[in-house]
């Protein structure tokens, strides 16, 4: 993980958060992102309505217990590490 990556996910959530309370709507919150970033891949209004859900359940309860992890790990094929 690069060493900016967590700075880089709160600015970039703050000020999806700012336009999203500021009455844009997701549609237009994926277009400013697409004609801004030189992201690999594009962004739509249901990525940036589920980005905003998951970030507000975050912040307010953990999502994934390292219980549910681990029982994950003995049934899944790929690596998923409890962290």
């Amino acid at each position: 993980m690069p060493l900016l990556s967590p700075i880089f996910r709160e600015i970039n959530f703050q000020r999806i958060r700012q336009l999203d309370a500021g009455g844009y709507q997701p549609a237009t919150i994926a277009k400013i992102i697409n004609d801004e970033s030189d992201a690999k891949e594009k962004v739509y209004a249901p990525d940036v309505r589920g980005y905003l859900k998951l970030q507000r359940m975050g912040s307010e309860v953990m999502l994934i217990s390292k219980k549910g992890m681990n029982s994950l790990a003995d049934d899944a094929p790929g690596d998923p590490s409890p962290i």
